[in-house]
């Protein structure tokens, strides 16, 4: 089987099927009459089928909820097993059933009750599923303050005594929590207990929020994009009046944002899955009421994408949108958006108003560059060749950019005779380019003018151009260094130094003369020196091989 069907999976989703199989959670694989069945046991028994196109997966299935919309771990784990070898053949799997079931029609009713009670009582996660399955009450407050609390002692578990979770420890926290998380919250969708489970994902996103939690390994994004599947799965089958409470908690948690680690999670709920009338108008009202006072530019940015896409959501009239747009152009994410809007238009004429009204608004001159080099950009979209040149020229002269890819395009619109008058007064008004740009030409004279009493760096940077056109100069730079250097009191890094410099002198024509004579001096002024005397050996034998 090609491994291609990794490639259809979340990185995260694949890293929990394999931890699955590895955990020998992978049960009864069998091959089919188009490819494989099998049963992964996890917080539930799911079933898994996979379905083969030659040695290629042409499609895959799964019972779990999360695999309604998404590949899941489930069906990874199942892939890992066959790709490992790990399956029976029909008759194998047969014959193991009918075992099982021979076994449990001799049990009578009494015996599989007290095997039941014996299983539960030892192994508190089966309790708790077969509880959860077969109770017949409704979901109350009890059961979801057992959940809730179960999530919660997770960090103590899997953290240290103050329940901080290191990211060693954060893969096996993601797994055990949304394993919790499932075996609570699936029962009750399936006895369409929407509420009770909106109340237990409400407490899960609290802690996934709260936790003390390292986190640099995305696992608060993991958790909380399962918490954003169970919420959508509930709203779908939610009737009105349930759906208008999530709403309302929603748009509670959207204004404590700032305070939420997940904060994206409510804004994708919100902006994806309350799509009636009813909550996108006043939804529309809120945006209108912050934009008609706001400076803050990011939350601008976000509530004007929203803005829009609500409209068109609405089937409103954009006209109002393009309005507040054209009024409020002095702020730099509204050019952004307009920018953009003629961009895909191929409206060079007001993408190039635009950027020049940028350039007149920006004060930082880091900034101001960038946007002159757009300009650039456009003119060589339109072909405009003079103003490409001319807007180049302004960028290196006028705004002083040192970018040597600017430089290149410059150069290569210019012919060269302009280009060597027009370079040395570009130099003249930015010295520090001198180096790099003699570099790039191959102007070695002129480099080694320029680099002229710069620090020992510079000289590095520039030793396989100049150390072999300049060897005297540069035998006496690393010399008079090595000089400086020697008296200091140092370990290994000092004697790596030393190493370094030594056999850059000993490449350079004459140098293996230059190292030798400093090898003899040190030998006698640091006779105790004994990690300098292997250094030293070993440069010697390196240039004198046996």
């Amino acid at each position: 089987m090609k491994d291609t069907w990794k490639y259809e999976f979340r990185p995260v989703i694949l890293e929990r099927g394999e931890d699955y199989w590895m955990s020998g959670n992978v049960e009864e694989v069998t091959k089919t009459s188009d490819g494989w069945h099998a049963v992964v046991n996890g917080s539930h028994e799911y079933d898994v089928d996979i379905e083969m196109d030659g040695d290629e997966v042409a499609d895959m299935s799964c019972t779990c909820p999360y695999a309604d919309d998404h590949n899941c771990k489930h069906m990874a784990a199942v892939l890992f097993a066959i790709d490992n070898g790990e399956f029976e053949t029909a008759d194998e799997a047969v014959g193991f059933r009918d075992e099982a079931n021979d076994i449990l029609e001799e049990l009578d009713a009494e015996k599989l009750r007290e095997e039941l009670k014996e299983i539960m009582e030892e192994e508190p996660k089966y309790r708790k599923r077969i509880t959860a399955r077969h109770r017949r009450r409704k979901a109350d407050t009890r059961d979801i303050s057992s959940c809730i609390s179960d999530l919660d002692h997770l960090a103590y578990k899997y953290g240290d005594r103050h329940g901080y979770i290191d990211w060693k420890s954060g893969f096996g926290y993601v797994n055990a929590f949304l394993g919790c998380l499932s075996d609570c919250v699936d029962p009750m969708i399936r006895r369409r207990e929407i509420m009770p489970a909106f109340e237990v994902l409400k407490g899960a996103f609290h802690i996934v929020n709260t936790v003390e939690m390292d986190g640099s390994n995305g696992e608060h994004g993991d958790i909380a994009g399962t918490i954003e599947d169970y919420w959508n799965t509930l709203i779908k089958t939610a009737d009105p009046d349930e759906k208008d409470t999530m709403y309302k908690w929603f748009v509670s948690m959207e204004d404590k944002a700032h305070h939420l680690i997940c904060a994206d999670t409510v804004s994708n709920i919100l902006d994806h899955s309350f799509e009636e009338e009813r909550y996108v108008l006043p939804r529309l009202e809120k945006i209108r009421s912050f934009l008609s006072g706001t400076k803050d530019e990011w939350n601008m940015r976000v509530n004007l994408l929203r803005y829009r896409d609500y409209l068109n959501l609405m089937k409103m009239d954009l006209s109002e949108y393009t309005e507040w747009l054209k009024s409020h152009r002095q702020f730099q994410t509204v050019r952004d958006l307009l920018y953009r809007e003629a961009e895909a238009a191929g409206d060079y004429e007001t993408m190039t108003g635009l950027v020049l009204e940028s350039i007149s608004y920006c004060d930082a001159p880091w900034k101001k560059k960038d946007y002159v080099y757009k300009l650039v950009q456009i003119y060589r979209m339109c072909g405009e060749r003079a103003k490409e040149k001319q807007t180049l020229k302004d960028l290196l002269f006028i705004y002083g950019s040192q970018n040597m890819d600017r430089i290149h395009e410059f150069r290569d619109l210019c012919g060269s005779e302009e280009w060597e008058k027009l370079r040395e007064a570009y130099l003249s008004l930015n010295p520090a380019m001198k180096a790099a740009v003699y570099a790039d030409e191959k102007k070695y004279d002129r480099l080694m003018e320029a680099i002229r009493d710069s620090d020992l760096q510079t000289y590095d940077r520039y030793y396989d151009e100049l150390s072999g056109l300049y060897p005297e100069e540069y035998i006496t730079i690393y010399s008079g260094h090595l000089q400086k250097i020697e008296h200091r009191h140092g370990g290994a890094v000092l004697y790596r130094e030393m190493d370094s410099y030594l056999r850059k002198i000993a490449e350079i024509k004459g140098g293996k003369e230059i190292v030798l004579e400093f090898l003899e001096v040190w030998e006698r002024m640091f006779p105790n020196r004994k990690a300098m005397k292997i250094m030293m050996d070993e440069i010697r034998l390196d240039l004198h091989p046996l």
